[in-house]
């Protein structure tokens, strides 16, 4: 049977009941950040896809594709099968994990996580025997060791199986034991892989936002008059524009634009260069000049610089 999440937050806050007098203070885990635990069973091997970046026979890249190896991982965290229920929860809760793995002899046999420990707690709690975990073990709470995956297969493998569970093993033949990646690592992953898109498109609609406040009075005219006797395309309108148009139009019309900002219009020229040539460099995936942290500390900048410009009142 499975449990709603407000059933098994219930369950947490029974557990801080139960044993409250071993912690200061319990929060329910997020992140699993594990350690060590050595490989010890056959994992579920699922098709094998492309890897990125490799080279094939003929000297050829292979296909791009993004697999589990793209998504950090880390090693799984071990306890032995005779050790207490409630000492498993206390590495949980002070490292932060949301499972660990179980061990007999050295060989990992199964899994205890949140979840298999609030069934548990809800099970001995219909039972009316809570008063006595402090003398289980951590095999009354033990669950499967799956999935299990290989670095090569697919990402999209992943949104299927942490749909249905918080986390997955990964059998890496490059690490000694078996890592672990669960659905916050994966959110993880995403939110920095979209992040820049995002950003770039905020700054954007503030630019725009900019030149709307600018030029009240049919905006999208006062363009297309501009840009018909200069070298780039001519936009039918704002929404048209790109980042190759923006400067060259502000620069050109700098008095409508200055009481925005205290730098002058060849700062803000080269600012909206910048962000527009990360912006094909991401879209265009181009890496020739690309270094991340640079790219990443301006868009940042840029992102609040316009966000602050088109909250002021222009001095009149």
């Amino acid at each position: 049977m499975q449990h709603s999440h407000e059933e098994i937050h219930q369950n947490w806050q029974l557990a801080k009941l139960i044993i409250g007098s071993h912690f200061q203070e319990l929060d329910l885990p997020y992140r699993a950040k594990q350690n060590t635990a050595a490989r010890c069973i056959r994992p579920i091997v699922f098709p094998k896809m492309s890897t990125r970046g490799f080279i094939n026979d003929v000297g050829l890249p292979c296909c791009m594709v993004r697999t589990v190896a793209d998504v950090p991982n880390y090693e799984l965290a071990s306890v032995d099968s005779q050790d207490n229920l409630i000492s498993a929860i206390e590495i949980m809760f002070e490292n932060d994990y949301s499972q660990l793995g179980v061990e007999r002899d050295g060989e990992l046999i199964g899994m205890v996580s949140y979840r298999s420990i609030s069934r548990v707690l809800s099970i001995l709690r219909t039972l009316g025997a809570d008063k006595n975990l402090p003398g289980r073990t951590v095999q009354i709470a033990i669950e499967d060791v799956e999935p299990v995956v290989v670095p090569s297969a697919d990402l999209g493998l992943l949104f299927d199986l942490l749909a249905e569970d918080p986390y997955v093993l990964v059998d890496d033949p490059d690490q000694e034991s078996l890592q672990i990646l669960t659905n916050y690592d994966l959110l993880h992953y995403l939110r920095d892989s979209i992040e820049p898109f995002l950003m770039i498109e905020d700054i954007e609609l503030a630019i725009r936002a900019l030149l709307q406040e600018a030029f009240p009075d049919d905006l999208d005219t006062e363009l297309q008059n501009f840009y018909q006797d200069k070298d780039i395309r001519t936009p039918e309108g704002l929404t048209d524009c790109s980042f190759g148009h923006y400067p060259q139009f502000m620069c050109q019309n700098w008095p409508r634009f200055e009481s925005y900002f205290e730098e002058n219009g060849d700062f803000v020229r080269r600012l909206i260069n910048e962000v527009g040539d990360i912006r094909n460099q991401i879209f265009h995936f181009r890496t020739e000049r690309h270094n991340p942290d640079v790219d990443e500390a301006l868009l940042d900048f840029a992102h609040s610089y316009f966000a602050d410009r088109i909250s002021r009142t222009p001095s009149l």
